[in-house]
């Protein structure tokens, strides 16, 4: 799956929160994880 490099504005609270809760440590994994999981993807 090819990879797009984008800026985008998130809510900082949302991104923390999604970092702490599944022990990610960048906010790039933090966003692959949000969107693969409302994609419906492992």
């Amino acid at each position: 799956m090819a990879r797009v490099r984008t800026n985008i504005e998130i809510e900082d609270r949302y991104l923390q929160a999604i970092m702490d809760r599944f022990s990610v440590r960048t906010k790039t994994e933090a966003v692959d994880l949000a969107l693969r999981h409302l994609a419906g993807r492992p």
